[in-house]
């Protein structure tokens, strides 16, 4: 092993330990075992043996006969811990020299290391330099953690808004893989926090060259209009990234289910569905066929309704057989 590995992986550990001793990981002695096993496994060069199942017995000393389809104990530790991870860069480590990042789709933690800081760009120059943005999932700081669903939502809506521009190339986001932060000019991120029914949405730009932030934006709106907040937050972003990059109004608005209650039911079936468990893709089901009882020309909530009958028979909850028979109908 080179000297200059030898040199990364001590730097690596070294961070390792700031961050399980910081005030974002007080008291979570679990996602501490967990962040600590990943990282330990990949400096060793066995990132491969990273499953679902090994962390389930490794970490959380589930039985051997531990099954991952029916025990997602593993999949909600790493959404905890990636907004763990995500609170801790934003706050205390936000000055940082070595970021942890545990990609969604997978459990082999990346590292990155900042660039030198150099003088802050402008929303326009970070934009032009490539003209691509990536959107990140919001991270959901509500109380019950029950605003996934809603995070998603805003997440696919500034994507679809976007992605109308001919402008500018919206890059998807990584999952398993190193790319689209590193791939793209500027990172849209940002949170949803909830107290009663009152919400607050605040949203980031982020120059990726040097994680400088370039602009910065909080909106307080109400839990029961989540299609008016989702919609507003999104072309306020749109607004920005076109005035900044080209100057224009323009832009086609994106079209919509004719039902508020219909869309909030889509996305809440769409958060059950990629949880992949028996017990959310049945929820999942429940959820569509609301939203197209609300809405029977609501086109994506038919393709949520197929996804989710599809999954069901591949992991052999359904019959392809009754599966074929509820397409049919």
């Amino acid at each position: 092993m080179t000297s200059k590995a030898l040199e990364s992986e001590h730097a690596i550990r070294e961070h390792l330990s700031v961050l399980l001793s910081s005030t974002a990981f007080a008291q979570v002695d679990r996602l501490k075992r967990f962040l600590r096993y990943v990282v330990e496994e990949t400096v060793a060069g066995r990132s491969e043996n990273l499953k679902e199942y090994s962390i389930g017995v490794e970490v959380f000393d589930r039985e051997a006969s531990f099954d991952p389809r029916t025990d997602p104990i593993v999949r909600v530790q790493a959404r905890r811990l990636r907004a763990r991870l995500t609170r801790y860069y934003e706050e205390e480590g936000r000055h940082e020299e070595i970021r942890i990042e545990l990609p969604k789709g997978g459990y082999a933690p990346l590292f990155h290391r900042r660039g030198a800081p150099g003088l802050k760009r402008t929303v326009a120059t970070a934009l032009a330099s490539r003209n691509t943005i990536t959107v990140l999932p919001f991270a959901d700081r509500s109380p019950n953690g029950d605003m996934a669903y809603f995070c998603e939502g805003m997440s696919e809506e500034i994507i679809n808004a976007l992605a109308k521009l001919q402008q500018v190339r919206v890059v998807a986001s990584a999952k398993g893989a190193e790319v689209g932060a590193t791939q793209a000019a500027t990172i849209i991120s940002g949170s949803v926090r909830k107290s009663g029914d009152a919400l607050r949405i605040t949203v980031q730009f982020v120059d990726a060259a040097n994680g400088s932030y370039l602009w910065s934006e909080t909106f307080d709106r109400r839990a029961g209009d989540v299609f008016g907040a989702q919609e507003e937050i999104a072309q306020a972003v749109l607004g920005k990234v076109k005035t900044d990059l080209i100057g224009s109004d323009a832009g086609r608005r994106t079209r919509r289910p004719a039902s508020l209650s219909a869309y909030n039911l889509y996305l809440q079936g769409r958060y059950h569905c990629s949880q992949r468990t028996d017990a959310g893709l049945r929820k999942a089901l429940e959820f569509f066929e609301r939203a197209i009882s609300e809405d029977p020309q609501y086109a994506a909530a038919y393709s949520g309704l197929a996804d989710a009958y599809s999954l069901l028979s591949h992991y052999g909850v359904l019959p392809p057989a009754e599966v074929w028979t509820k397409a049919a109908s």
